[in-house]
């Protein structure tokens, strides 16, 4: 059974902030494997190209918390790569949507949707990883 949890910011900060250090993009802070159907992750760019990816088992909801960015959504991977079972990355999207996203945005990408975030400055967001 999973046990509840909450985190105070200066919590979240110093696990980013070590996992930065590792040369990490953010913090896992629940993984799918700790029971709960969903794992949580707050990502930090800075001045970050878009990565395209896919995840053919996971749906993303994405809560920008601060800066801004550009998120593409949906179309089609080019010259797309396995990262792993059921994760791709690619060289592109084509025939996609871009959105500007800033603090307090919410974008939900199903499984099976190809999508990349990227970012000019600082972009903090949180990733709720749907399993």
């Amino acid at each position: 059974m999973a046990n509840a949890k909450a985190w105070k910011a200066a919590e979240i900060e110093s696990m980013v902030q070590k996992a930065l250090a590792e040369g990490k993009t953010g913090a896992n802070l629940l993984k799918k494997d700790e029971g709960l159907g969903y794992g949580l992750i707050l990502t930090r760019f800075k001045a970050r190209k878009a990565v395209p990816e896919l995840h053919e088992a996971a749906d993303d909801v994405y809560y920008i918390v601060k800066g801004e960015g550009e998120v593409t959504i949906g179309g089609e991977l080019l010259e797309k790569e396995s990262k792993g079972p059921g994760e791709w990355s690619a060289k592109g999207i084509a025939n996609a949507q871009k959105v500007a996203v800033r603090a307090g945005d919410v974008v939900s990408i199903p499984r099976g949707t190809p999508h990349m975030m990227g970012c000019a400055g600082d972009l903090d967001y949180f990733i709720v990883k749907v399993h």
